[in-house]
């Protein structure tokens, strides 16, 4: 009688290790795609950073040349009066 309880609760044993395994197997695979998609949104915001970057850079510049543009445009009505 007892080698049946002690047989059944091995098989009871065996299989909650069994899901045990399976439960961690899926959580570490979920936090491995959850790594992945976080670098892949880390690498979509630098590469909008470093856009909007360049557009800040390109803007300073247009704005650069025109005000050299209204200074010079000034200088010359200056000179016609």
């Amino acid at each position: 009688m007892l080698g049946v309880l002690n047989t059944q609760r091995t098989r009871e044993l065996r299989a909650q290790v069994t899901q045990a395994e399976v439960a961690r197997n899926a959580a570490e695979e979920l936090r491995i795609t959850r790594e992945k998609e976080l670098k892949g949104r880390e690498a979509v915001v630098a590469a909008a950073n470093a856009k909007f970057g360049e557009t800040r850079t390109k803007i300073e510049s247009t704005e650069a040349e025109l005000i050299k543009a209204q200074k010079e445009k000034n200088d010359l009505q200056a000179k016609l009066r």
